[in-house]
């Protein structure tokens, strides 16, 4: 989303021009200086506004110092899990966890109105990340499966680990506040008024958002805290 024109037709032109193999080195080592550490130490700072997430703040600041470090064997696979743990409490879901789940709760995140983009980390979430493998078989290039039980030995990438810490980024904003389509209050995607009707519902990127369309905060989760 910091892209500007510019930005874009480098990529695209370099996608277009290059061998794939060239084309995919040069975007990664442009990607890898438009994010440079200045850029995630200022994603990290807005982390800390979540007040949801307090609880992990530690563990993101490690992951951020980690991969400023270059520490990308410590940085992936503790992003990884925090990817998947906002997603589950952002829902405040309750019950057995599944991969089936995690899926839905996923694909519910990613409809922010920003069309190409939530297209892309849908299909980048569930294709690449949550992948399948099967052990004795080539492994999948960053899939957590992989990574996390202990298969694949070379994660430990600077793409990896900025990959990863944007799609964090991109599902954290994704937690805005949610109005029923027949209510007049809006919620926490957690509040159980929600839950019982996720696939009725307008996503708004903020509690003023919310207020600016005419919706109150629900006096039962207190939307306005977030």
């Amino acid at each position: 989303m910091d892209f500007d024109i510019a930005d874009m037709r480098y990529v695209v032109e370099a996608h277009n021009s290059l061998a794939p193999n060239k084309a995919k080195a040069q975007i990664d080592a442009f990607m890898l200086e438009r994010h440079n550490s200045y850029y995630v130490s200022t994603r990290l700072s807005d982390w800390k506004h979540h007040k949801w997430i307090t609880d992990r703040i530690p563990i993101l600041t490690a992951v951020v110092n980690a991969h400023i470090q270059e520490q990308y064997a410590l940085s992936v696979p503790a992003i990884l899990s925090q990817i998947e743990g906002i997603i589950w409490e952002g829902y405040d879901y309750r019950g057995r966890v599944c991969l089936k789940e995690e899926k839905v709760r996923a694909k519910l995140l990613c409809k922010n109105g920003l069309d190409f983009l939530d297209e892309i980390a849908e299909e980048f979430f569930l294709n690449t990340v949550l992948h399948d493998f099967d052990a004795g078989q080539p492994i999948p290039e960053l899939s957590r499966h992989a990574i996390l039980h202990g298969f694949d030995t070379h994660y430990a990438t600077a793409t990896n680990s900025l990959k990863l810490i944007l799609l964090f980024d991109y599902f954290l904003g994704a937690f805005g506040v949610v109005s029923l389509e027949t209510s007049t209050a809006y919620h926490k995607l957690g509040c159980p008024h929600i839950q019982r009707s996720l696939s009725h519902r307008t996503v708004y990127s903020s509690h003023q958002s919310a207020q600016r369309a005419g919706k109150q905060p629900c006096k039962l989760c207190h939307p306005e805290h977030l």
